[in-house]
């Protein structure tokens, strides 16, 4: 009796292997491999195709926004948070309309911004030094501030349905995972990654929200794209720049010296994988190359990727974002100034071919 229980046992947990090993294989098969040749790039002058272009302006004149650290997209406004304010500008006419500007150590006030993002009509601020989340209208009024739990602290944070956040947890001495999950009030639930954090650097929005239970995340400087969820980590795409990676043997400790390589104008590895996007027909997002800024577009029912190196006459473009099947675009013009245009998507794949 004992004997046959004990092959009962054996033949469950066998059985349980082997469930398991077809479950990491179906996962492995639905990774989408990316070939990219750069030699193929295509360059497009948006300047002489006539876009439509906005200006920001404020008081009827136009202002230089400064540095477009992240931007923010609603039907009818642009957030961007630039220099540790945020500005709110008309999305039609690219008037300032509204503006937060509140840096101190009062109730009401954020010694610097980490993070901020939309919930509905409220604007959330991450203050990482003050240790606490500020909350205002979106005519800039402030509406209440939290105070955050010391433990498990992050630097970048997206919510998901009413009761989780998912976060890119901060740096410390000892190794620390990279995402984590919080509830609704901030407070550290778990880890759901295996993946450790290489250094505290903030470069751009690694994350693109598909659903209330997932989202898309990409590493610093990993060609790597993962699809995340509320409890697991698992690899959707992954983007080969073939003999433009960078090569294991440049692989290097302090990710610092990563920027300093591709900023070089003739450095000839493409990395820095940023503004993540998906829709049903597109997977798109923004790289680094020779020290210019390009896009990927791929069609995901058709498999074909297109490159594209987008210019404004002689503005180069300071900020690239994908936002509902259309590509945003930013520039510092060079007599002033800070406009936009947006396109869609299908324009510049047409205009490509």
């Amino acid at each position: 009796m004992r004997v046959k229980k004990l092959r009962e046992i054996v033949l469950f947990f066998l059985s349980a292997i082997l469930l398991l090993g077809c479950e990491n294989k179906s996962k492995k098969s639905n990774v989408e491999s990316i070939k990219i040749d750069l030699s193929k790039s295509i360059s497009l002058d948006l300047n002489k195709d006539n876009v439509k272009t906005i200006d920001l302006i404020s008081n009827d004149s136009s202002i230089i926004v400064g540095n477009l650290d992240k931007i923010l997209f609603t039907d009818k406004a642009y957030f961007i948070e630039s220099q540790n304010n945020i500005l709110i500008f008309d999305r039609k006419t690219g008037t300032l309309i509204n503006s937060i500007r509140k840096r101190g150590k009062a109730r009401n006030e954020y010694i610097s911004i980490w993070d901020f993002w939309l919930e509905d009509n409220v604007i959330y601020i991450y203050d990482f030094n003050s240790e606490k989340i500020l909350k205002y209208n979106d005519k800039g009024i402030f509406i209440k501030s939290d105070t955050l739990k010391k433990s498990n602290p992050f630097q970048l944070i997206i919510k998901m349905d009413s009761n989780y956040y998912i976060g890119k947890q901060s740096f410390s001495n000892c190794p620390v995972k990279e995402l984590a999950l919080y509830d609704k009030n901030f407070k550290f639930i778990k880890n759901i990654s295996d993946f450790t954090l290489r250094s505290g650097i903030k470069i751009g929005d690694p994350f693109y929200k598909i659903s209330n239970n997932s989202l898309l995340y990409n590493r610093c400087f990993i060609n790597t794209i993962y699809n995340v969820s509320l409890d697991s980590v698992c690899i959707k795409y992954k983007v080969d720049f073939m003999k433009n990676n960078i090569p294991k043997k440049e692989i290097f400790k302090d990710e610092y010296d990563y920027i300093d390589l591709l900023k070089e104008i003739d450095c000839k590895y493409a990395s820095l994988i940023r503004n993540l996007y998906e829709s049903k027909e597109y997977f798109c997002f923004t790289f680094l190359f020779k020290g210019n800024k390009y896009i990927a577009i791929y069609n995901i029912k058709s498999k074909i990727i297109n490159t594209y190196l987008l210019k404004c006459g002689d503005n180069r473009y300071s900020a690239i974002y994908f936002n509902d099947d259309s590509v945003i675009l930013f520039y510092q013009k060079l007599e002033g100034g800070t406009s936009v245009q947006e396109l869609k998507i299908a324009t510049i794949n047409h205009s490509g071919n």
